[in-house]
């Protein structure tokens, strides 16, 4: 007697989808994981840092007061203007070309309280911009000899703001107030010392 065939198993059909399913949203995270969120940015060639700090437009020492944004912008007070024209006591310097990007590869991040030699690609007058592409770097004395002869200077304090030149007043109110003090002191001594039996 003749065996009866068996049945040919039938394909799953589910289990590619179900695969796909599954597979899929890990494969897409894992690309997200791996590649990081970064804007792309690139420098382009250009001359010596020493080149472009005699020759940009814009060119000033100023000292970190302020930092926001990942450390990417810095408020900055200006404390010698080497090139530029009307630039305020304060500013602003954005470290990145995207404020919106969580990084770029150009970004540059700030130091607070620590002083720079500011050479920013473009802005102006009270907000520049910059990246790790200038000639920006923290300022020493090395820099010095790279001054113009005709630099502008310190920048002008605005009406109505503190002078630091006035910061000594309260310092002579202070010595005045000290010799009244003496003066008056010696007086009385002086005084007791004429009606004392002793003297």
């Amino acid at each position: 007697m003749r065996a009866a065939p068996l049945p040919c198993p039938t394909p799953n059909r589910q289990k590619p989808l179900w695969l796909l399913a599954t597979v899929g949203p890990l494969v897409a995270l894992a690309v997200l994981l791996l590649v990081p969120a970064v804007a792309n940015a690139s420098c382009a060639g250009g001359g010596s840092d020493q080149q472009t700090i005699r020759s940009a437009p814009i060119v000033f020492i100023g000292t970190v007061t302020g930092l926001s944004n990942g450390d990417r912008v810095a408020t900055v007070r200006v404390d010698d203007v080497w090139r530029g024209s009307a630039i305020p006591r304060s500013v602003e310097v954005v470290g990145t070309p995207d404020l919106n990007a969580a990084a770029t590869s150009v970004d540059r991040t700030f130091v607070a309280r620590t002083q720079y030699l500011f050479v920013p690609d473009g802005g102006g007058p009270a907000q520049f911009t910059d990246n790790t592409c200038t000639a920006t770097r923290p300022y020493s004395t090395n820099l010095s000899g790279l001054r113009p002869a005709n630099a502008p200077g310190a920048p002008a304090v605005a009406p109505g703001a503190a002078n630091p030149a006035d910061s000594s007043f309260p310092l002579v109110l202070l010595v005045a107030g000290l010799v009244v003090m003496l003066v008056v002191t010696g007086g009385a001594v002086a005084t007791r010392l004429r009606v004392s039996p002793w003297g």
